[in-house]
């Protein structure tokens, strides 16, 4: 069920929330933390069923907050609509259709709506926060969620990341690699172990997964580490080679699709003894990693150390087209 309200206040729409939950009989005690989203009215629609189905396993309040584009330069007036009911997933949903002088207070905004004695996490999907948004609500969240795979300028979105973020911030482009590293530390772990004399991961164009899996991989392995860029729809990495002196070892990702045309989540798995078969590793989608990220809500050091690693730094100082 959906209400709206047009020139509300969160007060108002804080009422509102409490008598609803009143008639139903419902309580807020469940609800673990509250998710706030930013994001385009075109990303809405997606980024709330990608919310809803991670609240499916972190019960949460949601309030998404979106700039209104087409209200005048100086208004003021706050549209909303509140979401509940059984497809929105194991919470409730909150929409605040902001105009521009509104969305510099949005710390000031949301405070009426913030569930009490509970985490507040942050989440920019689609778009990389401005510098007002970014930093308004740094002192009230545990954890600040980006997603710069889904922005058009990679690097200048890299120079961001580095510059802002703090040890509670995580970028999704990382997330998407846990299984790859869980992959290839398993890989390494099987004898014989010697020394590796060069690493080849291969990858998607503009893609932060493959420089972050590259840059953690020098970071751990301390040996030569070579990027290849490709264009392969639907995938982010596309292999990984180690070179040793009995031979190569890799990963690669299968290029087949099953009978619904999706790709298959097969990498096919070469050793120097000749070994060569197909191994599940699963694509990830956007609620996968958000899930993650929810119930980490912790310091991640290593991505940190991947993220403004040395090797990253030599690929933005090269002004190549690998951004």
């Amino acid at each position: 069920m959906i209400i709206k309200l047009e020139n509300t206040t969160t007060h108002d729409i804080a009422m509102q929330l409490t008598s609803l939950y009143e008639e139903r009989g419902e309580v807020t005690t469940g609800r673990v933390f509250t998710l706030l989203i930013e994001c385009s009215e075109q990303d809405l629609e997606q980024s709330l069923h990608e919310a809803n189905i991670a609240s499916s396993s972190h019960p949460c309040r949601i309030i998404a907050l979106v700039p209104d584009m087409n209200a005048p330069e100086q208004s003021t007036q706050l549209d909303a609509e509140i979401h509940y009911g059984t497809d929105v997933g194991a919470g409730d949903v909150i929409i605040l259709h902001i105009p521009g002088q509104l969305i510099h207070h949005i710390d000031t905004l949301v405070i009426p709506l913030l569930l009490a004695d509970t985490p507040i996490v942050s989440w920019w999907p689609g778009i990389f926060p401005d510098k007002s948004s970014y930093d308004s609500i740094e002192r009230m969240v545990a954890t600040r969620i980006t997603d710069v795979e889904r922005t058009t300028d990679l690097r200048t979105a890299l120079y961001d990341l580095q510059k802002k973020s703090s040890p509670r911030d995580v970028d999704l482009s990382w997330t998407r690699l846990t299984f790859w590293r869980g992959a290839l530390v398993s890989l390494l772990d099987l004898p014989p172990h010697l020394p590796l004399k060069e690493c080849t991961v291969t990858g998607q164009k503009q893609s932060l997964s493959t420089l972050l899996l590259a840059s953690w991989l020098q970071e751990t392995l301390h040996c030569p580490i070579h990027l290849k860029w490709e264009t392969v729809p639907g995938h982010h990495i596309s292999s990984v080679r180690f070179l040793r002196e009995d031979g190569v070892i890799s990963l690669s990702r299968e290029t087949n699709k099953n009978s619904d045309n999706v790709l298959t989540d097969q990498v096919r798995l070469r050793l120097p003894n000749n070994t060569n078969r197909l191994v599940s590793l699963p694509h990830r989608n956007i609620a996968d990693c958000l899930s993650e990220e929810l119930s980490r809500m912790k310091a991640d050091p290593v991505y940190h150390k991947a993220l403004n690693s040395y090797f990253i730094q030599q690929v933005l100082q090269q002004g190549t087209d690998l951004l």
